[in-house]
């Protein structure tokens, strides 16, 4: 009788860890069934207008970054580099490396052929393994106004900082036309793997511009400047009759980051 009750309990216990096996390898199958699935596309947040900043302009700082930022010109005022800039890579046929950032005209007069510099340095180095060249893509800065710049090449074996400085600048020139914009969108295009950012520039019918273009601006949400373009020329007889449309592409990085845009007119 006692056999009979242990053969019985041996046989419970047998049946027991076999559904809990099972129960087991149920749970396993739906979990790599769930985690095999395709994930969804992260959506590209739609951008907002920055807002004017009054006052001080906001600084910004990241621990891997040196500025030089002050071109002094005589007793007006200066030409400053904002620490607001980033540094990103692109992977292509060659991996290019990438400065976005801004400079501030807070002189008393329009500057022009503002000409900005970056040397990449090693981690505890004083030599320069690379030089960056470039301007702000606004032909001229009227005073008080900020322009951006796009600096890049292809990327240099080992570095760890940078410093940015403006060896030089022209006083003088025609800020490009206060004009309107109106219509603006933006959002990501699937088939150009872009973020297109895009509207129309309003002007008087029967106004006259040469090679009038619209650049673009984005920040990320601490302000920095994570993508500067500009468009291609608007068309001039679109703008003679009132209207003219413009658009700007950025890549898919930048739509991950970017959370406003400001817009401006420049004409080269």
């Amino acid at each position: 009788m006692a056999k009979g009750k242990k053969k019985t309990a041996l046989t419970l216990l047998v049946i027991f860890l076999l559904a809990d096996a099972l129960l087991i390898a149920l749970v396993v199958q739906r979990y790599t069934a769930l985690a095999s699935l395709p994930a969804e596309p992260e959506a590209a947040p739609v951008l907002n207008p920055v807002q004017r900043e009054s006052g001080e302009p906001k600084f910004l700082t990241a621990a891997h970054m040196t500025f030089l930022p002050i071109a002094f010109s005589g007793n007006e005022g200066h030409v400053e580099i904002l620490n607001n800039s980033t540094l990103f890579l692109s992977d292509g046929k060659q991996k290019m490396l990438h400065i976005t950032g801004e400079i501030a005209n807070y002189t008393a007069n329009a500057i022009s052929h503002v000409s900005i510099n970056a040397l990449l340095y090693p981690a505890n180095g004083t030599n320069a393994v690379a030089t960056m060249h470039g301007l702000p893509l606004m032909e001229v800065i009227a005073p008080g106004q900020k322009a951006c710049f796009h600096l890049y090449l292809e990327a240099p074996g080992k570095y760890e900082r940078y410093e940015l400085s403006i060896p030089g600048f022209q006083s003088g020139g025609e800020p490009a036309p206060a004009l309107d914009l109106a219509d603006i969108t933006n959002g990501f295009d699937k088939a150009a793997n872009a973020y297109i950012l895009g509207g129309r520039v309003l002007a008087p019918e029967g106004a006259a511009f040469a090679d009038l273009r619209v650049v673009a601006t984005l920040y990320d949400a601490d302000g920095k400047v994570v993508g500067c373009e500009q468009s291609a020329p608007v068309v001039a007889d679109e703008l003679g009759a009132g209207s003219a449309t413009f658009q700007l592409s950025f890549p898919g990085r930048t739509a991950r980051t970017a959370r406003e845009y400001k817009l401006d007119l420049t004409a080269k």
